[in-house]
């Protein structure tokens, strides 16, 4: 067995872990929880049956961490841009306004894309995506990592028992790294979601209490008018 047909065959499996790692990361990028650019690659935007990037006929821009502003290259691409998100992101809150270009005095419309509140059902919906395809994506890396194991143990059967138990260790190294790599990106989600959660939790007791702080200030108020109108009589 030679060193190059066994690191080719470490390569191949590097290659196939790295593919579904990157595809879960593309999933959790899609799940927005702020204005992630990865987000919008997905969005093919059709003009005169051809089919463009959205960075070909648009502008993006990120004015704040929950917001979008798409800019059309031209007036006519406005209605395919706008289709072409609203396809992949029906979630996205949509607003468009007219605002002077700095430089040459023209109305443009800007499409502006707003984050959906982090509420309990979108919340609960959300954590549930990440699992799931987490378990697909740690299924795969299992089978691959096994089918590995199978051709490591064919293409050593005549190496030495140290020799065979390097070619394991380096497979399994390559396995560890993708499975915590995978762990870390769904760690990192399911934060990104809490943390999103409890900020509109805390908002929404915010608005509560000072929703509770006017009517008893309003309850105040018109006692006191009351007992200002008992003295005038």
């Amino acid at each position: 067995m030679s060193n190059k047909s066994i690191n080719e065959l470490f390569d191949e499996t590097k290659q196939k872990m790295n593919g579904h790692t990157m595809l879960y990361y593309f999933h959790l990028s899609n799940l927005c929880v702020t204005a992630d650019p990865m987000a919008l690659l997905s969005s093919t935007v059709k003009i005169d049956n051809k089919d463009f990037n959205l960075e070909d006929v648009a502008t993006v821009s990120i004015p704040n961490d929950k917001q979008f502003a798409v800019l059309p290259k031209d007036k006519e691409y406005l209605a395919p841009i706008i289709k072409a998100i609203k396809l992949e992101h029906p979630e996205f809150e949509i607003e468009e306004k007219t605002e002077k270009d700095e430089i040459t005095g023209e109305d443009n419309v800007v499409i502006y894309y707003t984050m959906p509140a982090m509420k309990k059902e979108r919340h609960d919906v959300c954590m549930e995506y990440i699992k799931a395809q987490f378990d697909v994506t740690n299924t795969k890396l299992e089978a691959i990592f096994s089918q590995g194991s199978a051709k490591v143990a064919l293409k050593m059967a005549n190496a030495s028992e140290e020799n065979m138990q390097l070619a394991k260790d380096k497979l399994q190294e390559i396995y560890d790294w993708h499975t915590n790599t995978l762990n870390k990106l769904k760690e990192d989600k399911e934060k990104e979601v809490e943390d999103a959660f409890q900020a509109y939790l805390a908002g929404e007791q915010e608005e509560n209490k000072a929703s509770e702080e006017k009517q008893a200030a309003e309850g105040i108020d018109s006692v006191f008018s009351m007992n200002m109108d008992d003295l005038a009589k």
